[in-house]
């Protein structure tokens, strides 16, 4: 009996990979932690963190019990994997290919992100929960300030002017520079290639290798 228990006891213990459930409850821990006005106001991170987990422990139930460095490391990572992928959409929702849905867009961003990032993004269900949330998009709009952008060396940057493209004698070569909005008469297959190759990330004038 006492070593079922044990048994048991170190199973909790062990500090497995998270579940997208674990994953699901560590978003919502922290948007109601986050927004809850009794604890939010001036509160220390320390003390934040311990809310989290405490709510995130309670949430997951049966689940393996987490230690504060644990689910820290694992917000860290979703924050980071989620915020690059929110980069993606918004690409894709600015460009608007006709006949898209927005489910069909999720999909469309999540293969620009796997061809550019080198890895598939495995945090749709985390997305889902955060990209509404107003403490998502405050804490996204501090990690995009300049002060931070070394830590998102990563992210392709994002067009804010408009460009048309040209396609010169050499087959090799696509330059895209200004006058035409970017994406409106251009197919997705060739803004996602552009993408995938940038030179220079000069927003007025670009060149891309063709793999053509």
């Amino acid at each position: 009996m006492s070593g079922s228990a044990s048994k048991v006891g170190a199973t909790r213990n062990k500090q497995t990979n998270f579940s997208a459930y674990e994953d699901n409850m560590l978003c919502k821990s922290w948007l109601e932690i986050s927004c809850n006005p009794v604890v939010n106001t001036d509160q220390r991170k320390e003390a934040f963190w311990i809310r989290v987990l405490n709510r995130c422990n309670f949430k997951c139930g049966s689940y393996p019990t987490r230690t504060q460095k644990f689910i820290m490391s694992r917000w860290d990572h979703i924050k980071a994997e989620v915020s690059k992928f929110s980069g993606y959409m918004a690409e894709m929702i600015r460009s608007n290919p006709s006949g898209m849905s927005n489910a069909d867009k999720s999909v469309a961003a999540a293969a620009d992100f796997a061809s550019v990032e080198k890895h598939n993004f495995t945090l749709m269900h985390c997305w889902k929960i955060l990209k509404d949330e107003p403490k998502w998009m405050e804490l996204k709009r501090k990690m995009d300030t300049p002060q931070n952008s070394g830590s998102r060396e990563n992210v392709p940057p994002v067009c804010s002017e408009t460009f048309s493209i040209i396609i010169p004698k050499s087959p090799c070569q696509l330059a895209h520079h200004g006058n035409v909005p970017w994406g409106g008469t251009h197919l997705n297959r060739l803004r996602r290639k552009l993408l995938q190759r940038p030179l220079s990330t000069c927003p007025r004038y670009m060149i891309y290798l063709s793999e053509d």
